[in-house]
């Protein structure tokens, strides 16, 4: 069984009663975000305008995450490494000094 599988089986099995309850769920796949750059340090923005700016607001906005990635080698695989780094852009935020 993959990961998707799982989790998608999992997300179907809440995602009614989560919704009647008045909390949103949604689903995303890791595609369409660019490698990591490291800009973000000391800026808490992102510089790449790709997929992963939605995937920003989503993460923002979410009580709960739930992240599923089968296991390569004893790691996760590229798309799941390169989403987990751009994740520093929101990690650099909370300790970037606001401007002005």
């Amino acid at each position: 069984m993959t990961s998707e599988l799982l989790v998608s089986e999992i997300f179907r099995s809440v995602q009614g009663e989560l919704t009647r309850a008045g909390v949103p769920c949604t689903f995303v796949r890791l595609t369409g975000c660019d490698r990591a750059c490291r800009w973000c340090e000391g800026r808490g923005e992102c510089v790449q305008k790709d997929a992963m700016q939605g995937m920003y607001a989503k993460l923002l906005d979410a009580r709960w995450v739930v992240l599923s990635s089968p296991i390569f080698f004893y790691n996760v695989p590229g798309q799941t490494k390169m989403f987990i780094d751009r994740c520093q852009a929101l990690w650099s935020r909370k300790y970037t000094p606001p401007e002005g």
